[in-house]
């Protein structure tokens, strides 16, 4: 069988059910294994000519993965759909499940998607330029590209019209070449099935292993872009030859000679995807089946055949200081394109110019657009990314791709992309706040590591098992403990959301949050599933529309009582460096860190009580106080004042000046100076005067000195 782990796994599997039958009596012998990768007369009696030991590490190796993998799965598999089913009446999942590879290669779906979500379009300009050269009408890329002043595009504008005529600078032709592809392994092979033939990845494998089975495709899980020493080029070339489609084309380059293959890697598991046989439409039965046996036949006589080269003419010219380029590209011999013809160079003419000719300006016009988020991940990109970071083999890819789909918690577009559904969003949102390693790739690379180190016999299975179910049982008691972080997320989404209410924007999304009015009160984004649990004790209202300026979230006010604080929904959840992680239970005091900036603003002093500080109450007027960050002192100014203002300025004890404007109507003190404004700090006797300190709730006062006249 196959040359890979898994066809040394399936031998030992043989092995364990043949051999009791085999043995006659007291006789011992060895078993031997033929290994192949195409079910034709020649490669089976090869085959049969070159026996080998079964290796047993590769098999161990294919062990390691299937007993970490299913005992991993199952475990968090069950426990999270019998937590979650029938909990929420409208949650249509009757399997809620987890995989090692599964969950991740849902999260670079996520990833993507909440890259689009968090873009911010940004506008700028471009310059659409056309100019006219005997008749022809032909368009003109400014060198400036995008700008993202109008005010420059729009001058640069009057200046071309205001010229009428831009000058060759510079003529280029330079020939260049595209170089044959390498073979085609099991990756390339789906990648090019997706954006190719707009075929999904596990139908893709499917198609393909039918094929093989049916003799005419070599055997589809390979990893090899290179063909091994020894492969017979020239024999499996001349089966093409007497194709009705590409026989020609192959007979011709068997006459010049063949290209040799470029340098890909041959992994010694299984050479590149081959046709075996040479077939019609009709042979095959049409339809998927012979649409990726055509793209496989062609793509392997593209690998020996020539390079394809182009001719690119680059034309510079210049009009009123600015630079303009016009760049086409037109075939020079086709190559290896004219068998593999979706790799073709498209021919994109340039008018006859010489250097010092001179063009005049037909039309010059400003475009405004604005910057665009990255499309969600194709097919082919998401297979690119779980090659690269080690989730799943080229045999377990499709599987996985298609267990995010069929679960539905990804969506396949017609354009082959992978777009999260709610309930893919929540999952990976919730494995996050719990545990990021459960949904990012780095773990299950290190366990692929560790399982190639049993393939090559360096460690043992049982070593290998040990510690990861180890990981794996540590995080899975952590995770059962939260369990409830991820379920406020289902509760937020699956029945807070039908009665909430909209509130303030995302700071990363710039949509609306939602807020949900339970104990404690949320903030629910449902584009990204991102949940905000606010402090516990007050209450929340909005606050004037401000932002933060650390993260751009709307901020909101904390109410307690008759004192009021500022709320970053945001950096309150997720403290930037240095600050401090929300408290427990009720909170009491300000909820944010005395060193936000949104904290600072307001700051006017040290907390005489306590090692917080007083700031100006950001409810403002007409009852302006200051309050304690951290104590219930509460320094309260006399009616008839317009506005409080702390200053960037201090005093020589710290103290930041405040200025304070009075109402002539309503104030019945006398300002210093005859004004109707004063600044001064707390140590000022006039400022110090105005203050009536209590305590909080119980109203008891600590002193009260009248400076009113």
């Amino acid at each position: 069988g196959g040359t890979d782990r898994e066809g040394e796994n399936i031998c030992f599997e043989v092995i364990e059910n043949a051999l009791p039958q085999m043995r006659t009596q007291g006789i011992e012998f060895p078993v031997l294994r033929a290994k192949f990768s195409a079910i034709t007369h020649q490669a089976i009696h090869t085959a049969m000519r070159g026996l080998t030991l079964p290796n047993e590490n590769e098999a161990a190796a294919v062990d390691a993965r299937q007993e970490l993998d299913l005992k991993v799965g199952v475990t968090f598999t069950r426990f999270q759909t019998r937590y979650f089913q029938g909990k929420y009446s409208n949650l249509d999942a009757s399997v809620i499940s987890y995989g090692p590879c599964q969950t991740p290669t849902l999260g670079f779906c996520v990833e993507r998607h909440l890259e689009r979500l968090h873009h911010v379009p940004k506008p700028f300009w471009t310059l659409q330029v056309e100019a006219k050269d005997r008749g022809e009408i032909f368009n003109l890329n400014w060198a400036g590209g995008r700008v993202f002043e109008q005010k420059k595009a729009v001058r640069v504008k009057a200046a071309m019209l205001t010229a009428g005529i831009a000058t060759v600078v510079a003529v280029e032709e330079k020939q260049g070449s595209t170089p044959r592809p390498t073979g085609l392994n099991t990756v390339g092979m789906l990648k090019l099935a997706s954006t190719v033939l707009g075929m999904g990845p596990h139908h893709a494998m499917q198609v393909a292993e039918r094929l093989y089975m049916q003799g005419f495709l070599s055997y589809p899980r390979t990893e090899s872009t290179g063909y091994p020493k020894g492969f017979d080029m020239e024999g499996m070339l001349g089966i093409q030859s007497k194709n009705r489609y590409w026989g020609n084309y192959v007979k011709s380059l068997i006459e010049i000679g063949f290209s040799p293959p470029r340098q890909g890697k041959d992994m010694g598991d299984h050479p590149p995807l081959t046709p075996t046989q040479s077939c019609t439409e009709v042979d095959i039965g049409g339809g998927d089946s012979w649409r990726l046996y055509d793209l496989v036949a062609r793509h392997f006589i593209a690998s020996v055949s020539p390079d394809s080269t182009h001719i690119t003419t680059k034309i510079e010219m210049e009009c009123a200081g600015e630079r303009l380029v016009l760049t086409g590209r037109r075939p020079l011999k086709p190559g290896f394109t004219a068998v593999l013809h979706h790799a073709g160079v498209q021919s994109t003419p340039v008018p006859a110019l010489r250097r010092g000719d001179s063009v005049q300006l037909a039309d010059v016009s400003v475009s405004q657009g604005e910057t665009s988020p990255p499309g969600h991940l194709t097919e082919s990109e998401l297979i690119e990314r779980m090659e690269k970071n080690g989730i799943g083999t080229d045999a377990s890819i499709p599987t996985h791709i298609n267990n995010i789909t069929v679960r539905r918690y990804c969506n396949t577009s017609e354009s082959r992309t992978m777009v999260p559904t709610t309930l893919g969003l929540l999952l990976v949102q919730g494995y996050k706040r719990i545990d990021r390693e459960l949904v990012e790739p780095a773990v299950r690379s290190y366990v692929e590591r560790q399982i190639d180190e049993i393939a090559k016999g360096r460690v043992s299975l049982a070593a290998v098992l040990r510690t990861a179910l180890g990981n794996f049982r540590t995080k899975f008691q952590n995770f059962v403990s939260q369990i409830k972080e991820m379920d406020s997320l289902f509760e937020a989404s699956f029945t807070g959301a039908q009665t909430s209410k909209i509130y303030t924007r995302c700071g990363k999304t710039m949509r609306y949050l939602k807020i949900i009015n339970s104990r404690p009160p949320r903030l629910y984004n449902p584009l990204t599933e991102d949940l905000y649990i606010m402090p516990l004790g007050g209450s929340i209202v909005l606050y004037k529309s401000l932002t933060c300026p650390l993260c751009n979230f709307e901020l909101s006010l904390y109410k307690l009582g008759q004192k009021s604080y500022p709320l970053c929904p945001n950096c309150y959840c997720n403290p930037p460096d240095g600050m401090r992680e929300p408290e427990e239970g009720v909170c009491g005091f300000c909820p944010m860190d005395d060193s936000h900036p949104i904290v600072q603003r307001l700051a006017v002093c040290d907390c005489p009580e306590s090692e917080g500080k007083l700031i100006v109450d950001p409810t403002g007027g007409p009852n302006w106080k200051l309050v304690s960050t951290r104590s219930p002192l509460v320094a309260c100014f006399p009616p008839g004042i317009n506005k409080v203002t702390v200053l960037q300025e201090s005093d020589e004890s710290g103290s930041r000046l405040l200025e304070v404007d009075f109402n002539e109507r309503k104030f019945s003190g006398k300002v210093p100076g005859g004004g109707l404004k004063h600044v001064g700090s707390l140590a000022d006797p006039f400022v110090e005067g105005l203050l009536e300190y209590k305590h909080g709730k119980d109203g008891v006062q600590l002193g009260r000195r009248r400076g009113r006249g």
